[in-house]
């Protein structure tokens, strides 16, 4: 059963609000948007993964989805999929990678090839390694909340059906790591009559999941400094969905199009720039920094919004902070 189940991760949702807010013809905006694509590539695999995931429904498998903890010192480690039993665990990295993926051995980056393409070769940090990794670390983890030592199995889960991975003979962890999504389910069945003593109690699996929850730590990603670009850069003001003039105005409560010739009209427009500002800018706001973000020239009309937002808030008049909750930009 699943106890944390897949979002969409903050990169996204922050990198398509950049791509919004910026120029079309914005120096970054190329960059930005390879990003964007490579990250909702990887998404789209963890979330294939999910139809064969959805077959182990036995209240036996404790499913954790995009875990992110500490181990101390600042440090942290991300597994993608984590899975708990009474009998063993196990840790998947997942890659939604087509062509050829050749491992050539532990120490090297990963090389893929686009056969039949005049595309370059890429090369990427080797998934094993980076599971490897994250199951040892995982292991301390374990260990210093107190758990019992138990098996921890590791699979890079490639959910690409066009992929095809080779590797050298001697690079056994290649042959026997690296699996595609398909052969999952055959793999946890192979270790569940592997492994036959019970090393945890369920009140133990209870306990790992209430600690596996309240440690998860999302990670804070600084968009403007990852791609150095300056906060002023982003556009002020809602641009109308129509016809992409900017800004609009907010007359009797409701928004319209500042373009003579364009008729758009809207209530809620500010909702999503709102969202916007709490993943871009900060969860803070004051009535000014709205006026300057959404270019509202009545001081009214902007305290009115916030208002209406019910957002909670400190402070009286012109020093009044709102803030925007997680809730409603995990709401996209």
């Amino acid at each position: 059963m699943i106890i944390k189940p897949r979002t969409i991760p903050k990169k996204i949702l922050k990198l398509r609000a950049l791509l919004f807010l910026l120029s079309t013809i914005h120096p970054k905006r190329l960059s930005i948007e390879g990003e964007l694509g490579r990250r909702e590539g990887g998404y789209r695999g963890e979330q294939s993964l999910d139809y064969y995931l959805s077959f182990l429904e036995n209240e036996e498998y404790y499913i954790f989805q995009g875990l992110r903890l500490s181990i101390g010192n600042g440090y942290f480690y991300q597994i993608d999929t984590y899975i708990a039993t009474l009998y063993f665990t196990l840790a998947l990295e997942t890659k939604n990678m087509s062509g050829t993926i050749h491992y050539d051995n532990p120490s090297n980056p990963v090389v893929r090839t686009h056969p039949n393409s005049d595309r370059e070769p890429d090369r990427f940090d080797n998934p094993i390694e980076q599971v490897k990794h994250q199951a040892r670390q995982h292991k301390r983890w374990l260990q210093n909340a107190k758990f019992p030592s138990i098996p921890l199995e590791h699979y890079v889960v490639n959910t690409n059906s066009k992929a095809i991975s080779k590797a050298p003979p001697e690079y056994h962890e290649a042959h026997t790591r690296v699996i595609h999504a398909s052969l999952l389910l055959e793999k946890i069945e192979a270790h569940r009559k592997e492994y036959t003593k019970e090393i945890l109690q369920k009140k133990d699996l209870r306990k790992l999941s209430n600690l596996l929850i309240k440690h998860h730590t999302p990670e804070e990603w600084d968009i403007f400094h990852a791609f150095d670009i300056p906060k002023s850069d982003i556009y002020n003001g809602i641009r109308c969905p129509k016809c992409s003039w900017t800004p609009m105005k907010r007359v009797h409560g409701r928004w319209g199009c500042s373009n003579n010739s364009c008729d758009y009209n809207s209530e809620n427009e500010h909702v999503i720039y709102l969202k916007y500002y709490g993943l871009l800018i900060g969860r803070e706001i004051k009535v000014s920094e709205l006026m300057a973000f959404l270019k509202i020239d009545c001081r009214f009309i902007a305290n009115r919004i916030l208002h209406k937002m019910n957002f909670p808030s400190v402070g009286e008049c012109k020093g009044r902070v709102y803030y925007i909750p997680e809730e409603f930009i995990d709401d996209m």
